[in-house]
């Protein structure tokens, strides 16, 4: 891997949020622009009972030849290693070896090492950001003025 290893309790602190929240904490950061750093929806998640996974990309390249188009599956294709190392373009994403990846039932994210450790108490106030405007909307003191002010909205 090209860069140190993170303490196991940052990656275990990661799997806490999913990852639209962490996304939105890395935003807060300014680190990359907002529409980089997670993967297109042609990645979806196949089994979301596995819950939320952190930890560092391993990448490596094949090419399958089989029955039907695409050979469906790898049981029915020959399937040939292409290379093992190399950065690797997956649902709009380069993916480096050694890259954190978070990845959920909403989606795959590109973790930048070096605010890593921060993101948990950057997501920790996204959460309570949203739970005071969650707290507000369903209050009697909510105004639909008052949030087209907020969202510089105009009717």
């Amino acid at each position: 891997m090209g860069h140190r290893e993170l303490d196991r309790g940052v990656l275990e602190a990661l799997r806490r949020y999913d990852s639209p929240t962490l996304s939105n904490a890395i935003e807060t950061f300014d680190v990359r622009p907002r529409d980089e750093g997670f993967a297109s929806m042609e990645i979806r998640c196949l089994f979301p009972d596995l819950g939320v996974m952190v930890g560092y990309a391993a990448t490596a390249t094949i090419r399958a030849r089989g029955r039907g188009e695409g050979a469906g599956g790898v049981s029915h294709a020959y399937v040939r290693l292409e290379s093992v190392g190399d950065p690797v373009h997956v649902g709009g994403l380069t993916v480096r070896p050694g890259d954190l990846i978070h990845a959920d039932q909403h989606g795959v994210l590109l973790v930048p090492a070096d605010i890593a450790a921060e993101l948990p108490a950057a997501a920790d106030r996204i959460i309570e950001r949203e739970q005071e405007f969650i707290r507000w909307v369903r209050s009697a003191e909510f105004d639909p003025d008052r949030l087209a002010d907020m969202r510089r909205i105009r009717h």
